[in-house]
């Protein structure tokens, strides 16, 4: 299991590189790549990675399972 440190590590890192909106992209772009290969966990640890991206930015999205 990857641990909260992990995994805000990489959300922050996310943000350096891509800008919070960049990040937010392709955080889902991974998620639906990752569930088309069949690789759930990998899914699983980019939506945790998407929920802290979208958790520091205050942004919520109607009907967003994530929130």
């Amino acid at each position: 299991m990857t641990s909260d440190l992990d995994i805000y590590c990489s959300a922050n890192e996310l943000i350096k590189e891509r800008g919070l909106k960049g990040a937010s992209d392709y955080a889902t772009h991974r998620i639906h790549t990752l569930l088309e290969l069949g690789d759930q966990d990998g899914a699983n640890v980019w939506r945790r990675i998407r929920a802290v991206l979208l958790n520091l930015s205050g942004i919520k999205f109607k009907d967003d399972p994530v929130n």
